[in-house]
């Protein structure tokens, strides 16, 4: 796991936000930086319309890289097949790949259904890949989430963060770098175990960011994330005597 310093700040306009010196994206008017950034991941939230976004960021060893565009279809369709598909009631919206020649990136926008309140999840999951100078690939995986009734007024700005997003650091300017060897499937079971252990990672990051932060934010069952000053949930109505844990 990496560690870095994340420049936290409110966003008030469109922003270009940096972390670790090395990452940057633009942040959209309504969207929170959370925390200090200390570890991966980063948390961006949307509290208007209870939606979030974090960023995570993770090694391709030298022996299990992608190095051939053929490489990417396959592994993106592993990582739905082993983990999109997986949740609840999942289904894909959309599923498309990009070879950008320094960089590449794959997009999936889906819906599932949350265990808790059993509300409809819309999700709009980018990875970018990057090839580091030492021969190993670095993937940072952008995960934007919302209620589906309020997606429409949220996904372009999670597109807006996820097509901004920049590495910065070191970077071959080819992502393939060494020609094709056959290794896709070992790729795909890679990155679907990864993708598997940010979801659970979320899950554990929510419930103790919940404890760390209950003076400052509270939870409806609703799902709308509510400041501290806020008695009622604006999106339901709900006193905060109904706060949820999670």
């Amino acid at each position: 796991m990496s560690f870095f310093v994340c420049l936290a700040v409110s966003v008030g306009a469109v922003t270009s936000v940096r972390f670790a010196e090395e990452i940057t994206m633009p942040a959209p008017v309504g969207w929170v930086v959370l925390g200090d950034g200390s570890i991966y991941p980063c948390q961006l939230v949307n509290y208007q319309h209870a939606a979030e976004l974090l960023i995570f960021k993770s090694d391709i060893s030298q022996s299990e890289t992608i190095d051939d565009p053929g490489e990417l279809k396959p592994s993106v369709d592993g990582i739905v097949d082993a983990v999109i598909l997986d949740l609840p009631n999942a289904r894909i919206l959309t599923n498309t790949g990009y070879n950008e020649t320094s960089r590449i990136r794959f997009v999936i926008e889906f819906t599932s259904d949350d265990s808790v309140t059993s509300a409809t999840l819309y999700h709009r999951l980018t990875g970018v890949i990057y090839r580091h100078p030492d021969g190993h690939q670095l993937l940072f995986t952008l995960w934007g989430k919302s209620r589906l009734q309020v997606s429409s007024l949220v996904a372009d700005d999670m597109r807006i963060m996820q097509e901004g997003f920049t590495y910065t650091g070191p970077a071959e300017a080819d992502v393939f770098a060494r020609p094709p060897d056959g290794r896709w499937w070992g790729v795909a079971a890679l990155v679907g175990m990864i993708l598997l252990l940010f979801y659970l990672l979320k899950r554990r990051v929510r419930a103790s960011r919940a404890g760390v932060n209950r003076s400052r934010n509270w939870l409806c069952p609703c799902g709308h994330i509510n400041r501290s000053e806020e008695s009622t949930c604006p999106g339901c109505g709900t006193p905060r005597s109904a706060e949820r844990v999670t």
